[in-house]
């Protein structure tokens, strides 16, 4: 399992909110047996799929101290609660049952693409769209999270979504001064773009610890590459370094390899796009540029 190793900067948002709103600290921590509880659910909708668990949340939480270092300490109360929040909620909309489906489908706007897919199945489409239907899942039952009011929901709403695919880059989706009941201000690009590295980081999540070793379990599921899994858990450690996100790998197979490079390359791309939310929307420092590669023999 790849593991980040930089103890200086561990839990740097959890301190900075606790110090300057022990309130907003409180009720973030009494939700963490509701959110565990909860994401549990993950595993009945995908039983043989990826790691969407509390743990994979808690390590989105650890790359985004390391990313983001004691800039942390900037943030204001109110934004370090909404972005510890929808690490923690990021992934809920993989929990979405069939009985829900329907409505979440309605308001996501991709109604037609379930009409016009009779071949995917609910579970294949909540994957699909899981950052749409966690934003939705959070405006809808906030209350049950006990999120302060409606503006704190929207903008968590906003960050979970940001994990995937969202256009951090628009004004009118991502606002830089986004306002919340309480009078204060959210920068939504900047967390944004944090969430969605940090997620891409947590190898963890595009694992099955069950079905790695398990060859007849696999078998009983197509959609599970086994190439994904060699990958995965051929990386040894994804380190943030000065300027430069390090990769080690550790492998003797040659698609393994190319397999890897090709994360690595994608990764690139992402972080370049985050690196540009954060810079020209933000007035947040950003040092990472480059991904590097670290490839031995077994």
């Amino acid at each position: 399992m790849a593991e980040h190793i930089k103890e200086s900067t561990d839990f740097l948002f959890e301190k900075a909110l606790q110090e300057k709103s022990p309130v907003l600290s409180k009720r973030y921590s009494d939700c963490i047996s509701v959110f565990d509880t909860l994401l549990q659910k993950f595993q009945a909708v995908f039983p043989t799929f990826s790691d969407h668990s509390l743990l994979h949340s808690m390590n989105v939480m650890n790359y985004s101290n390391i990313l983001l270092g004691e800039q942390a300490e900037k943030l204001s109360a109110g934004a370090l609660y909404a972005y510890m929040m929808a690490v923690a909620l990021h992934d809920v909309g993989m929990t979405v049952n069939e009985k829900q489906f329907a409505d979440f489908s309605r308001e996501a706007g991709i109604e037609e693409e379930v009409r016009n897919s009779p071949e995917l199945s609910h579970t294949e489409i909540s994957r699909k769209y899981h950052n749409d239907f966690s934003a939705i899942f959070i405006r809808k039952y906030y209350s049950v999270f006990d999120i302060p009011d409606a503006s704190y929901a929207q903008a968590i709403a906003q960050i979970a979504r940001g994990h995937r695919k969202a256009d951090l880059l628009n004004e009118a989706d991502y606002p830089a001064d986004f306002k919340t009941a309480d009078g204060g201000s959210i920068n939504l690009p900047l967390p944004g773009a944090l969430i969605r590295l940090a997620d891409e980081l947590d190898m963890s999540k595009d694992r099955s610890l069950s079905l790695l070793y398990d060859i007849d379990a696999r078998s009983d599921f197509p959609d599970i590459s086994a190439l994904e899994f060699a990958k995965c858990d051929s990386i040894r450690s994804i380190e943030c370094k000065d300027d430069r996100i390090l990769i080690s790998c550790c492998t003797n197979s040659d698609l393994v390899r190319d397999a890897v490079i090709a994360y690595a390359d994608e990764l690139q791309v992402k972080l370049d796009y985050c690196r540009q939310v954060i810079t020209t929307r933000s007035d947040f420092a950003f040092p990472y540029q480059t991904v590097e590669l670290a490839i031995q023999s077994a």
